[in-house]
């Protein structure tokens, strides 16, 4: 499992309609790949993260249906240095373009390979595995980071986190304000040498990257509270409650593990007090 064999498989989904008809009306005059793109089959879940089953990108991500809960991921990639690989998506993305975020952030797919049917031993009765062959298939997908380079386990799990965060009709988006995210987001760590990490990231999804230290980050950061550059909503919780005791302990693989939280969901905002409507 996992490495190329495993990821190649997962750009295959299974037949059959999406349980709504897909609404195509607010994807028009988009990018035409990211609206074939939309189209994919996400894994809606309820808040325990017990799967409900398949729903099209873009009805999962509509505003007017919640949006929907539904599973994703967020990988961290740092270097032997220790530098945190950011990216900035394409002004072409649909939700939250051009803005700054983590190494790699996307869903897995309504499929066996990434719902980890295969690994019902495993963390989480398989979906840990699962959204690392997702993880692996989008760092190539968006990064150009050939599918051979991580295997499933070289994806450290962390923990997951429950949120919700809708566009705003006040940025550069405007047209694009009808969408938003409501995701349970698996959180991953990895670690490469800089000078073997073929980076080749696709105009389509990215239009920049760089690596950062600590202080760089914080400074993202302060730029980002001034308004001076955008960074997604996920990353910005991340980084605020997470990311910067992560830091401390990439050095020591088991002190980095005694952060993992199994059995917790951290909720953030309105996701931690009474329960969402899907």
């Amino acid at each position: 499992r996992g490495g190329a064999a495993g990821a190649r498989r997962l750009a295959a989904q299974p037949r059959g309609s999406m349980q709504l008809a897909v609404d195509r009306g607010p994807l028009a005059g988009l990018d035409p790949e990211q609206v074939r793109l939309m189209e994919e089959r996400v894994v809606v879940v309820d808040r325990a993260d017990r799967v409900v089953g398949p729903e099209s990108k873009v009805n999962a991500h509509l505003n007017s249906h919640g949006p929907m809960l539904h599973r994703a991921f967020s990988v961290f990639l740092f270097d032997e240095h220790n530098r945190l690989l950011l990216q900035r998506r394409a002004p072409t993305k649909v939700t939250f373009p051009s803005c700054w975020t983590n190494t790699c952030c996307s869903h897995p797919l309504h499929t066996p390979d990434e719902l980890g049917v295969d690994d019902g031993a495993g963390l989480l009765g398989g979906a840990v595995t699962g959204c690392a062959r997702a993880a692996i298939r989008k760092l190539e997908h968006e990064l150009g980071i050939p599918l051979d380079t991580f295997k499933t386990d070289d994806l450290v799990f962390l923990t997951r986190i429950h949120y919700i965060a809708r566009a705003r009709a006040d940025n550069e988006a405007a047209e694009r304000a009808e969408f938003g995210e409501h995701e349970i987001d698996y959180l991953y760590v990895c670690r490469t040498p800089v000078a073997g990490l073929r980076l080749a990231p696709s105009a389509n999804e990215v239009c920049e990257t760089r690596f950062v230290d600590r202080a760089q980050l914080r400074e993202m950061m302060r730029a980002a509270d001034a308004g001076e550059l955008r960074l997604t909503p996920w990353f910005a919780m991340i980084a605020e409650q997470f990311l910067f005791r992560w830091w401390e302990d990439l050095d020591d693989p088991a002190a980095l593990l005694s952060h993992r939280e199994v059995d917790e969901i951290f909720r953030f905002g309105e996701c931690a007090r009474a329960p969402l409507v899907q």
